[in-house]
């Protein structure tokens, strides 16, 4: 299971790089995801992988059978850190 898990620094504009443990092994080479700006999800409670701290997670597209995973990019232009929202969604929580 471990040798599928990347352990991420992400820059998300707090200071200091928020650890991020993914699954993203199998599907992205080490060379596309370093440097890669990526969209995380960060309102989760942190978890505990393998005996480390992950503090968010990687937002990912896939097919329908997920044989195929990407990194979702932010928007062109889209600052460290900055909050995005989708359309038809306002992003603020579900009670």
């Amino acid at each position: 299971e471990a040798d599928g898990l990347y352990l991420e620094q992400i820059d998300l504009g707090e200071g200091k790089p928020r650890q991020v443990i993914s699954g993203l092994r199998k599907f992205v080479e080490i060379e596309d995801m370093k440097n890669r700006d990526v969209v995380v999800i960060l309102n989760l409670k942190p978890a505990k992988m393998r005996g480390i701290m992950s503090n968010g997670m990687v937002l990912c597209a896939s097919n329908d059978d997920h044989t195929k995973v990407d990194p979702l990019r932010p928007p062109e232009g889209a600052a460290i850190g900055e909050k995005i929202t989708f359309e038809g969604f306002s992003g603020e929580p579900i009670e």
